[in-house]
């Protein structure tokens, strides 16, 4: 990692900043870094905390962090992640979003057969 990429990363203070903008751009930099594991981390703060189910970047993030959790075969924990993803797009009036997020959630059921 290079002195400008740890210094953008520095600058997100993800216990301080709270706003939903913060941890989404600081896990999407760590992952095009290649620090999946760091991205999934500022994700999950994102997606976990309450407030702000009104951004956009709140389900994308639930999404990725889902997505990331089923192909390291925690089940459980993708799902939920999923669901919270769908509904959030739901609540967003963003009815394809939602139906897509179910589909995934779906193919996750079957595949546990």
């Amino acid at each position: 990692m290079t002195i400008q990429e740890r210094w953008v990363l520095a600058a997100f203070d993800l216990h301080k900043d709270r706003r939903p903008v913060a941890a989404y751009w600081s896990g999407t930099v760590r992952e095009r870094l290649g620090d999946a594991d760091g991205a999934m981390g500022a994700y999950a703060l994102l997606c976990d905390r309450p407030g702000f189910d009104d951004e956009d970047m709140k389900a994308k993030a639930c999404e990725r962090l889902g997505v990331h959790e089923l192909g390291n075969g925690q089940q459980a924990e993708a799902r939920a992640h999923l669901w919270r993803s769908a509904l959030l797009s739901r609540s967003a009036a963003d009815g394809r979003e939602f139906d897509r997020k179910v589909a995934l959630i779906a193919k996750l059921g079957s595949s546990a057969k």
